[in-house]
């Protein structure tokens, strides 16, 4: 007999003087005001998506304030793109439209209490200047992150090894206890970095069902996990950084290749955003894609399968990838990685050089 553990879903980490419950955000009344007490992004996802758009003329008629104890917003996500929030460079913020709309960003703040009232709430902050501040708002979304459900199971009582709440696991996801596995969120490798992600969960299980039935089972290369973020303009990541990649000995090469140049974009009116394409020099691999613009959650799923495949730069330079259409972006970025980026001109090629030229749209000087 075999038990399989599973939770796709963490709990919330406590905030000082928040309730334990919510009203869901979708079916609450409009607000005028709304706060996130982080920057990830399920904040930047629900600042997206708040009651007070719904239904107006004005796109963003709330004022999302993302207070995160990081410097960044958005920090995995928004640096595989480098893109910067408005403590470390002034245009950054404009990454998403409900930062560039009627917004203020607190990065390297922290929520210290919280109060609720039948009106609002306020929110005590402490800034990173160190001084104190009491905002009153409508709502306050608490993003601070998750936790494994663990609590009540009597893990420990039959002998599985927890970290932290987390239950230990060997990469094909069996525990300490033999005849038990675990997978999802609840799990932990012993370093820090699984991913707490819903398709990552569902990938988990089913290598899990498969060895448990006999069949032959690998372990998942959380390298070619791909990560979304749904805010405006969308931003997709799978694979290495730049960074990454340099960390861990390639020889590094890039190409980048804005949305704004393409047909479709232009006709769709959205034309924010590139993508960017991570590779190694030596042996043409293709190592990391990753894209902020239009349809970027739905586009990284070629950079997946690409990287699934141990694809080269060039194997992505003779796909033809259909006119118009976004997807041209990655097409064209594998060009740009081998410096041949065909529909551009020696204006556009500097394009991201300027971060202020790059996302208004505009060839930098």
């Amino acid at each position: 007999m075999h038990s399989t553990l599973s939770h796709t879903r963490g709990t919330r980490r406590p905030l000082p003087g928040s309730p334990r419950t919510a009203t869901p955000y979708s079916t609450a009344r409009k607000c005028s005001t709304w706060i996130t007490s982080n920057g990830g992004a399920l904040a930047c996802t629900a600042c997206r998506n708040c009651p007070a758009s719904a239904g107006t003329q004005q796109k963003r008629a709330c004022s999302g304030r993302p207070l995160g104890a990081a410097s960044r917003i958005l920090t995995s996500e928004r640096e595989r793109v480098k893109w910067r929030a408005r403590t470390v460079s002034p245009w950054s913020c404009q990454s998403c439209s409900w930062l560039r709309s009627d917004s203020d960003c607190h990065t390297g703040a922290r929520v210290t209490a919280a109060k609720a009232s039948a009106d609002g709430v306020d929110v005590e902050i402490l800034l990173a200047d160190g001084t104190t501040k009491t905002i009153r708002t409508d709502y306050l979304l608490v993003a601070t992150g998750r936790g494994p459900v663990t609590t009540g199971l009597n893990a420990e009582g039959v002998g599985l090894q927890i970290e932290k709440g987390y239950i230990k696991v060997d990469t094909l996801f069996r525990t300490s206890v033999p005849g038990i596995s675990a997978v999802g969120d609840v799990i932990t490798f012993g370093a820090p970095g699984h991913p707490q992600l819903a398709h990552v969960s569902s990938a988990e299980g089913i290598i899990t069902a498969e060895r448990i039935a006999g069949q032959e089972s690998r372990p998942i290369n959380y390298d070619h996990v791909p990560g979304c973020t749904y805010c405006d303009p969308e931003i997709g990541s799978v694979g290495l950084t730049e960074a990454e990649a340099t960390a861990r000995g390639f020889d590094v090469r890039v190409g980048t290749f804005p949305f704004g140049v393409l047909g479709r974009a232009k006709m769709a009116q959205e034309t924010d955003g590139f993508v960017k394409i991570v590779a190694d020099r030596k042996y043409d691999e293709l190592l990391g894609v990753h894209m902020i613009g239009p349809r970027s959650t739905e586009l990284v799923a070629e950079a997946t399968v690409a990287l699934r495949l141990e694809s080269t730069v060039e194997e992505l330079i003779r796909t033809i990838h259909a006119h118009p259409t976004f997807a041209e972006a990655i097409g064209e970025a594998a060009h740009a990685t081998h410096g041949a980026a065909i529909h551009s001109c020696a204006a556009t090629r500097g394009y991201l050089q300027t971060p202020q030229a790059a996302w208004r749209g505009k060839p930098s000087a």
